[in-house]
């Protein structure tokens, strides 16, 4: 664990496998510090497991913490459009916390191509969903008149 800290906080490029292995460990705040330093990192490279460690770590209610703490989410939200193909890949996902993540990601880093998926998503009964959809259309659509 204090390996994978020191490589979240110092390491490069060419430690970004053991980085993305480290997303794999048991401990809550471990995920969370390597999290961070591939969001440092900005290497596309670490977007799917990212991705997929946002999936997965909701179906574990000890490790969830709201979007605005999530250490997945900021690093999503540092790679930039280079993420939104996989951050609305999140909006298919069943549980409906990952989707309010997805929205409040893509409401910082989507584009045009986020608008679509996103309007379809404002339709979801959970008013939370759809709100937080909503809110992610509007941001993205004042980013883009600008």
């Amino acid at each position: 664990r204090a390996a994978l800290t020191v490589l979240a906080n110092h390491g490069t490029k060419e430690h970004l496998p053991l980085l993305i292995k480290g997303l794999n460990e048991p401990d809550a705040s471990t995920r969370a510090t390597v999290a961070k330093g591939l969001g440092r990192l900005k290497d596309p490279r670490a977007i799917e497991p990212l991705a997929n460690l946002l999936a997965t770590g909701q179906s574990d209610p000890n490790y969830y913490r709201p979007a605005r703490e999530n250490a997945a989410s900021e690093a999503l939200i540092r790679m930039g459009a280079a993420a939104e193909p996989a951050v609305l890949a999140l909006l298919k996902e069943k549980n409906v916390e990952t989707r309010i993540q997805a929205c409040g990601i893509l409401k910082q880093i989507g584009t045009k191509k986020s608008l679509g998926p996103l309007k379809d998503t404002t339709l979801n009964p959970s008013k939370e969903l759809s709100e937080a959809a909503a809110e992610a259309c509007r941001s993205i659509q004042s980013r883009e008149a600008n």
